[in-house]
């Protein structure tokens, strides 16, 4: 059985990379724990919103920050605890910002924190 397993925020802490760009510009960022709603900027006032938003597309648009997003702890455990069990776990995403590079980017990520399988 194949089970989809989403990349961002499931398998990737992307909210760690807003979360350092958002202070490098001055702005507060919420306690986790205040993160309920998806997308993410939806969990921001509507006036911080569109900065919010701006981060997001710098951050999936730039060579170099997809790829070195933090894996979430237990992401590669629960994989292979997946396969143990005779199921096919298969990464779906969607590319945020640029295309070319998101998709390069989330590739090389795969690669290097989960191998070529």
């Amino acid at each position: 059985m194949t089970i989809l397993i989403d990349m961002d925020g499931v398998c990737t802490d992307y909210i760690s990379a807003i979360e350092k760009e958002l202070k490098r510009r001055g702005f507060e960022t919420l306690p986790r724990e205040q993160i309920t709603k998806s997308p993410y900027r939806e969990n921001y006032p509507e006036e911080t919103r569109s900065t919010v938003e701006s981060v997001f597309e710098y951050i999936f648009s730039h060579k170099g920050l997809v790829r070195n997003l933090p894996m979430i702890e237990g992401t590669k455990e629960a994989l292979e605890e997946m396969l143990k069990l005779g199921l096919d776990p298969t990464m779906c995403t969607t590319p945020a910002g640029d295309y070319e590079i998101c998709m390069s980017e989330k590739i090389t990520w795969v690669k290097y924190h989960l191998g070529n399988e």
